[in-house]
């Protein structure tokens, strides 16, 4: 009778291994899909700060023009009171 007994053991191992191992594809595929959202999420954050810079960089040069016509527009205006 141990033999019997064996193979209730065994059968038993096997669907507990068989379980382990449908948890450790179930994990890995789910590691997959996290890893695959982090990198849309780093390359959506990279793309808002990309697009964060340009105005703010235009906001500069705005600001550099406008400097730059004050002084033009004093110089115009100190010519004419020549």
């Amino acid at each position: 009778m141990t033999k019997p007994k064996q193979a209730i053991k065994l059968n038993n191992d096997m669907s507990k291994l068989a379980s382990v191992h449908r948890h450790q594809i179930a994990i890995q595929i789910a590691i997959g899909k996290l890893e695959k959202k982090l990198e849309q999420n780093e390359h959506y954050i990279e793309t808002l700060m990309e697009a964060n810079q340009d105005p703010n960089e235009s906001m500069v040069n705005a600001y550099a023009k406008i400097n730059k016509n004050e002084i033009y527009a004093n110089i115009f205006h100190e010519n004419l009171k020549l």
